[in-house]
């Protein structure tokens, strides 16, 4: 996965060389980073306000409390095990968790629609500026780039803030 978004970044910045701009002007790229993190509770408020999500929201919702009751469960768990003077965990206990399993596949079909989402209000506000959207995480690797790879997070967390989500 990650050679492809190097492929595709050294595409858009063979693009970007292209169409440099003369000498002087400036130089526009093709290529934008966005911090999917910070952008994920406006998105995901969105995508729960749809009527069509209500079950998918409660689902989440109730996942996300059974994992903080079990995180909180096992801390305290390791707190007496500290305070008992001896550190033997059940790994298998901790992690046969039956729940664990929704809890995955629940988070990952809310991550994917995200991801829809963004590339919906992307699109929608930027048209067809930038050829490639990288994930900021990944785009803060990145050692040379011939033009200024803009974040675009500020400007999509105002779009949504306006209350202007992609359609």
């Amino acid at each position: 996965m990650k050679r492809l978004a190097v492929i595709l970044m050294i595409g858009a910045f063979s693009a970007c060389q292209k169409s440099a701009a003369p000498s002087g002007e400036a130089q526009t790229c093709p290529v934008a980073k966005v911090s999917v993190s910070t952008l994920e509770a406006p998105l995901r408020g969105l995508i729960f306000a749809r009527t069509e999500n209500r079950e998918l929201k409660e689902r989440f919702e109730a996942q996300e409390s059974k994992q903080r009751e079990k995180t909180l469960e096992m801390m305290e768990e390791y707190k007496s095990l500290q305070k008992n003077g001896k550190f033997e965990v059940d790994l298998k206990k901790q992690l046969a968790n039956p729940d664990f399993e929704e809890y995955r596949l629940v988070t990952e079909t809310v991550q994917s629609l995200v991801k829809k989402e963004l590339a919906g209000v992307i699109q929608n506000l930027f048209k067809d500026k930038y050829t490639v959207v990288i994930e900021q995480n990944f785009g803060d690797n990145i050692v040379y780039a011939k033009c200024q790879v803009p974040d675009i997070t500020n400007d999509v967390r105002e779009f949504l803030v306006r209350g202007n989500p992609a359609k």
